[in-house]
C-alpha cells in the first residue's frame, strides 16, 4: 500500500523491527521519535529530551543509554561532541545501518 491520503508516515525497516525492537525496545522507541521529528536534518538530542519520551518521560540514564545504543549501532551519527565551547552535541539519523552493536563512537 502507498501512503497517499494518510498524512506523513514514519517507516521502520524490517531490521529495526526484527533486531532493534527485540534487543533494545527503548532504542527502537527513541529512533521512531527521532525519525518523526528530525528526519533529513541535523538536530540536538540532549538528555533533557528524556522528558518527552512515552510513559511520562524516561530517566536521563535510560534516555542516554538508548541514544548511545543508536550511535553504537550506526543508526545515529554524532556530528559534533557536546562541549562548553561549542554547545550541545549534534546528531543526524543514518539511512544505512551496521549490525546492532557494531561500529559508531559514543558521543
Amino acid at each position: 500500500s502507498n501512503f497517499i491520503g494518510s498524512g506523513q508516515s514514519v517507516v521502520s525497516t524490517f531490521d529495526d523491527i526484527d533486531r532493534l525492537l527485540a534487543v533494545n525496545p527503548d532504542a527502537f522507541i527513541l529512533l521512531t521519535i527521532l525519525k518523526r521529528k528530525h528526519w533529513g536534518r541535523n538536530f540536538y538530542a540532549a538528555n533533557e529530551m528524556s522528558t518527552i519520551t512515552p510513559g511520562g518521560g524516561w530517566t536521563r540514564k535510560r534516555f542516554a543509554a538508548a541514544r548511545k545504543y543508536l550511535v553504537d549501532s550506526g543508526r545515529l551519527s554524532c556530528l559534533r561532541f557536546a562541549s562548553r565551547e561549542n554547545g550541545p552535541a549534534i546528531y543526524r539519523l543514518e539511512s544505512s545501518v551496521s549490525v546492532a552493536g557494531e561500529g559508531g563512537e559514543g558521543c
